[in-house]
């Protein structure tokens, strides 16, 4: 479930010598002070590091790829997270687990029959997240500054950095199984409302690396995961059958829901963004709001078989993530990535 952190670290203990073998050091000068500090920075693993001489380490990178060797199909438990930790900060030879982490990524891959887009076009909008979509559907994005949901295609992601697909991954899914990847990026921790809510729930004082492994926060961080995905309007598909058309209302609602059918959804959302500017935040809120409440119309149309299927998925994942106690290690591996 972990992927991408961003951790910043102060400690008076000093990193093992081999730490430094493949940073390069950068003198600075403290224009307070005089003082000449010695700044690090390069890679380590797939991390990017930023090492001062007053004693802070700030790291970047995927945990999910340093744990299991460069890739991240496979995902991060409660577990695995408190291994990978322990694992870095005996390679680095600093206490990591009580850096602070600034920056989180959540996410999971599924095996899909369909081909991605088949599955991110039925994605409305979020108020204050806004939409993009990129690659006739491939990639979708919903977010701001501080979180962004993000949808895309996973082998394509992969072929395109030419990461190699794994042996372990042979013979999983069926011969036409696309990847769809689904992840909630929490860029700026601080000004993250979600976090500072479980962060008071659990009467932590700062978001320190050693709560990914504790269960209570863990569950915490994938309830906000499952809740974003559930959070966002899908678009319904229509249904045949007309007997509802009754009175003046219904057949509104009904070619209201066909206009948008002809149109697109996203069509009708770019049209409502391109007026953001010329009407206040009321209308530009109820608007989003109406183009929503038509998408979902149960009056004229049902959730798409292939959206059921997906959320039923996701549903599965956050609930084997918050119970991993319950799996056997043999179970573990089953899982992680969803199958079809």
């Amino acid at each position: 479930m972990i992927d991408t952190i961003h951790i910043t670290l102060y400690s008076k203990i000093k990193p093992k010598q081999e730490f430094f073998k493949n940073l390069k050091n950068d003198l600075k000068t403290d224009a307070s002070t005089g003082e000449v500090i010695a700044n690090w920075k390069g890679t380590w693993n797939n991390f990017k590091i930023y090492y001062y001489d007053n004693n802070r380490l700030q790291m970047q990178g995927s945990l999910a790829k340093y744990y299991f060797g460069g890739q991240n199909l496979y995902t991060l438990d409660r577990t695995l997270i408190k291994k990978a930790i322990t694992k870095m900060s005996r390679e680095i030879g600093l206490p990591i687990h009580e850096g602070v982490v600034t920056r989180l990524d959540l996410g999971d891959n599924f095996f899909v029959p369909n081909p991605v887009n088949e599955y991110t076009t039925f994605f409305g909008s979020l108020a204050y997240f806004p939409k993009s979509v990129i690659k006739n559907g491939e990639t979708i994005y919903l977010g701001n500054n501080t979180r962004k949901i993000i949808f895309y295609d996973k082998i394509k992601e992969m072929n395109s950095k030419k990461v190699e697909y794994p042996k372990t991954f042979k013979g999983r899914g069926t011969s036409n199984s696309q990847i769809l990847r689904y992840e909630v990026r929490i860029l700026k921790v601080k000004k993250c409302s979600d976090i500072k809510e479980i962060l008071k729930k659990n009467d932590s004082p700062a978001f320190l690396v050693e709560l990914l492994y504790e269960k209570e926060f863990y569950n915490s961080l994938v309830d906000i995961w499952l809740d974003y995905f559930e959070r966002i309007p899908k678009i319904n598909t229509i249904v045949a059958n007309t007997t509802k058309l009754n009175s003046v209302n219904s057949l509104r609602e009904y070619l209201a829901y066909l206009g948008l059918l002809g149109l697109s959804y996203d069509f009708v959302l770019n049209a409502i963004e391109a007026r953001r500017d010329g009407i206040t935040n009321k209308q530009y809120f109820d608007m989003k709001k109406e183009l929503n409440r038509i998408a979902q119309n149960s009056f004229v149309s049902e959730i798409d078989p292939r959206i059921k299927t997906l959320t039923d998925k996701i549903r599965l994942s956050a609930s084997r993530q918050k119970n991993i106690d319950r799996w056997t290690k043999e179970l573990e591996m089953t899982y992680f990535i969803s199958e079809v």
